[in-house]
């Protein structure tokens, strides 16, 4: 470990926020936030999603170039400058769209991903210099359960979480890797599935909705 890095705190288990100032601190702003930017990248190719949340609106997401907005279970998005739900049932959109709106209802607002990390952080070690904190810690086999995508609930069997704080001491990003080994059908699986979710704007990113996503919404 480099000379400039100062270890704060190590091996604290359990309700990371209360035992780690500086992650309390971090987290405050986004207990019940206004609103915030976000940018999340998954492990597979081209699994990019920016959002931009603000309370008592729609979620706002972009997923291979395509504008969507969220309200619930519904999903409309923007295709030749008219806004359109998403289909359900027996028929069915363009690949294009189903894999874009795939990935935005797959997302899970990042204040309330946030929420159950520090009630099951584990092992928390931070580490600081002049332009930044990271926070590292371990997460239990049911909490990954909870955090996996859908495939791979099953075999989620715990995993790492690193969070960044800038030198500010605000929440600039953070990343969580859980370990996958099982069965997927007929194939073995053994390794790791990573997520790194970047925030910014906290309490000043405004959600402009459209007039014709508002009529699709409803």
């Amino acid at each position: 470990m480099k000379a400039s890095i100062l270890l704060l705190g190590m091996f604290l288990t359990g309700d990371g926020a209360e035992k780690l100032p500086e992650l309390d601190k971090a987290l405050k702003p986004l207990t019940n936030p206004e609103s915030y930017q976000f940018t999340v990248q998954d492990s597979a190719p081209n699994a990019v999603v920016e959002g931009k949340y603000q309370k008592g609106m729609p979620l706002f997401a972009v997923a291979d170039k395509i504008e969507f907005f969220r309200q619930n279970e519904v999903l409309v998005y923007k295709q030749k400058d008219v806004w359109q739900r998403t289909r359900t049932g027996t028929l069915s959109d363009p690949l294009l769209i189903l894999g874009a709106s795939s990935k935005v209802r797959a997302i899970r607002l990042p204040h309330e991903e946030l929420a159950l990390l520090v009630k099951g952080l584990h092992q928390a070690k931070v580490q600081a210099d002049k332009k930044e904190t990271l926070i590292t810690g371990t997460i239990a086999a049911e909490l990954a359960k909870k955090l996996a995508r859908t495939e791979d609930q099953d075999l989620a069997q715990g995993g790492t979480v690193k969070l960044w704080l800038d030198k500010a001491g605000n929440l600039s990003k953070y990343e969580i890797a859980l370990r996958v080994q099982g069965r997927r059908g007929n194939a073995d699986v053994d390794g790791s599935v990573t997520k790194t979710v970047s925030i910014s704007g906290i309490g000043t990113t405004p959600v402009a909705l459209p007039e014709g996503a508002k009529n699709a919404l409803r």
